[in-house]
Formats: structure tokens, C-alpha cells, sequence
């Protein structure tokens, strides 16, 4: 997952609602083949980014506040309020948008596991509605920032338009996002 420095708490309209967090990070995988699902999608965005991952698997898939510095979630511990980022913050709010996708499907009485039958699981899930939702997307791209990795600007450093190793694909708009099921 990757990291954001959330710039407004305004519901997001723009992608500068949201920056690259400057501490992330993101790349192409040493270990992996770009996988099917990423090849699906990301074929149709030809970008420095996909020629710099020589056909590895492009990290990470999607992006989430990770700035505590600016973060709206707190917690309250010991009698004290502290904000919360990284994946502390951002994999269990994940959860429960899955959670949520879960009983969305519940109630119309679908399945999540028909939705996990295409190559690559959830993955493969989240990049073929991105795909396929175009202006209605479930995901807000973040195109502005850095994760500060080189002492220069770099294609795989750097927030842009389409996917990115630094955001993904980007943030997630929940209502569109489940909409679109």
C-alpha cells in the first residue's frame, strides 16, 4: 500500500486533495513477474513508469493516508489522543472497505468469492474496476508529491496521472467503489 499526506479533510474533488506522502515508498519487485491483472490494466496507460518496471510487478496497488503529522484518525490511549498513519491507519480501514464490499454483495444476494475467481484475487478485482468504471472511478488519482527515495525527480518516485509507483492506482472512493458491484 502506499502512502498519501492528506491536504485537505474536504470530501476530495481534485487529486491535490491528497499528496504522495514524502516517507513512502514503491517500485518495481524484485521477486515478481508483472502479474496478468496489472498487465490487463495497465497495458493501456504506456508510461515511464511501466518501461522503468521492466516487466516486473509494479508496487504498490493502491494508496492510503499514511502522514500522521496530518492524519484526521486518532486513537485514545492511556488518556491521551494520538493520530495515526502508515499502515497502522490505512490496512484496517482496508478491511473494512472489503468487509463492507462483502455485505454489499450479501444483501443483493451475490458472493465475494464469485468476484475472486478472476486471476490475481482482490487485485485482479480492484484493477479491472478501474478499468471498467471511467468517469465513476472508485479511486481518486493522486498526482502531486514525491517519497523524497532519490535526491533527484524521478519517474518512480513521483505522483502522476494513470498508475504510479508511489500512489498506485491511487486512494479509494468508497461510494463509487462499491457502486459500481
Amino acid at each position: 500500500m502506499g502512502g498519501t499526506t492528506i491536504a485537505s479533510l474536504v470530501l476530495p474533488e481534485t487529486s491535490t486533495s491528497e499528496t504522495a506522502w514524502s516517507l513512502g515508498g514503491g517500485g518495481p519487485s524484485i521477486y515478481e513477474s508483472r502479474p496478468a491483472y496489472q498487465r490487463s490494466h495497465l497495458k493501456a496507460t504506456s508510461s515511464a513508469v511501466l518501461k522503468l518496471n521492466q516487466g516486473k510487478r509494479g508496487i504498490p496497488d493502491v494508496a492510503y493516508n499514511a502522514d500522521s503529522s496530518g492524519s484526521p484518525v486518532a486513537v485514545y490511549v492511556k488518556g491521551g489522543w494520538y493520530s495515526i498513519g502508515g499502515t497502522s491507519e490505512g490496512a484496517p480501514q482496508w478491511s473494512a472497505i472489503v468487509a463492507r464490499l462483502g455485505q454489499y454483495l450479501s444483501a443483493k444476494g451475490s458472493s465475494v468469492s464469485g468476484l475472486l475467481t478472476p486471476n490475481g484475487g482482490f487485485n485482479g478485482v480492484i484493477y479491472q474496476t478501474k478499468l471498467t468504471q471511467a468517469s465513476n472511478s472508485g479511486f481518486y488519482n493522486v498526482t502531486v508529491g514525491s517519497d523524497a527515495t532519490g535526491s533527484a525527480p524521478c519517474a518512480l518516485c513521483s505522483a502522476g496521472a494513470g498508475y504510479d509507483d508511489v500512489t498506485g492506482l491511487g486512494v479509494p472512493n468508497v461510494g463509487n467503489l462499491l457502486a459500481n458491484f
